[in-house]
C-alpha cells in the first residue's frame, strides 16, 4: 500500500514539496522513479536533493511495500545495512534480530523492536515480492 512519501522519516515539508514538484507524490512513486542508480542520480538532478539521501529514501519505500513495516521499522531495517527487500530475503532471523538490538540500542530508531516471530514474517513476504530497487 503506497503512503503519501512524507511518511519516510526525513522527508518533510521541505523535501515534500521538491519530491512533489518531480511528480513523486507517494512511496510508490518514489521507487519507481528511484529504483536505479540512475534514476536516483536523475531525480537528484531534477530536485536539488542528494542522491545518498534518495537512495535511503528508497531502500525505505521499498521495505514499506511489506505488511507490518511502516516508517520507524523500515528506518531500523536501512540502519542495520539493508538496502532492499532483495538483500531482506537472505537474512536470516537471528541475525537480522541482533543486529536491530545492536543498532537500537535504547530505542535511537523505534520505541520497539519487532518480535522474532514477525521478522521471520517480513522475511517471508519478502522472498514472495518482486525486486522493486536495486541498492
Amino acid at each position: 500500500m503506497p503512503y503519501p512519501v512524507e511518511h519516510i522519516g526525513g522527508i518533510g515539508p521541505s523535501y515534500g514539496a521538491k519530491l512533489r514538484e518531480a511528480g513523486i507524490c507517494t512511496t510508490a512513486d518514489l521507487l519507481r522513479a528511484g529504483s536505479s542508480r540512475h534514476k536516483r542520480r536523475e531525480l537528484a538532478r531534477r530536485t536539488g536533493i542528494e542522491e545518498g539521501r534518495l537512495a535511503k529514501w528508497v531502500a525505505m519505500a521499498d521495505f514499506m511495500r511489506i505488511k507490518g513495516i511502516g516508517s520507524q521499522y523500515a528506518e531500523l531495517l536501512e540502519a542495520v545495512g539493508l538496502r532492499s527487500v532483495r538483500q531482506l530475503r537472505g537474512v536470516q532471523v537471528e541475525e537480522l534480530e541482533s543486529r536491530m538490538v545492536r543498532v537500537n540500542g535504547d530505542g535511537r530508531v523505534t520505541r520497539a523492536l519487532p518480535a522474532r516471530k514477525t521478522i521471520a514474517r517480513w522475511i517471508e513476504q519478502a522472498k514472495r515480492l518482486p525486486p522493486a530497487a536495486t541498492p
